[in-house]
């Protein structure tokens, strides 16, 4: 992944989406637990869950669904911040598939 997602004058480069979507959080293989994306743009993600002990740089995989097409999403996603309810996830930008389907999942909050 590449980190091509670094904020400008503390700006982001993208707009952030209110949401509430289920996920589940997977980390080495092992189920982490379910969790709730509280935010989401093509960028990354804001999730909640009730256990988290990874560390910022690690990598996780998030699974969810998108509403309008029923696909079942599983992304590798890189940690940026965590604490032990939250963690804010960077998307792969360079994955063209993905934003696209990052995108309709935007679409179905409106």
């Amino acid at each position: 992944m590449k980190s091509s997602h670094i904020k400008r004058n503390n700006l982001r480069l993208q707009k952030r989406h209110r949401c509430f979507y289920p996920a589940k959080i997977n980390f080495r293989h092992r189920l982490l637990g379910d969790a709730i994306i509280h935010n989401i743009s093509p960028e990354g993600l804001l999730l909640t869950l009730s256990k988290n002990n990874v560390k910022p740089g690690s990598i996780i995989d998030v699974t969810f669904e998108s509403i309008s097409t029923l696909t079942t999403l599983a992304v590798p996603a890189f940690v940026v911040h965590s604490d032990p309810e939250k963690m804010g996830v960077w998307l792969d930008d360079e994955d063209k598939i993905l934003k696209s389907l990052i995108q309709t999942m935007i679409d179905d909050l409106f």
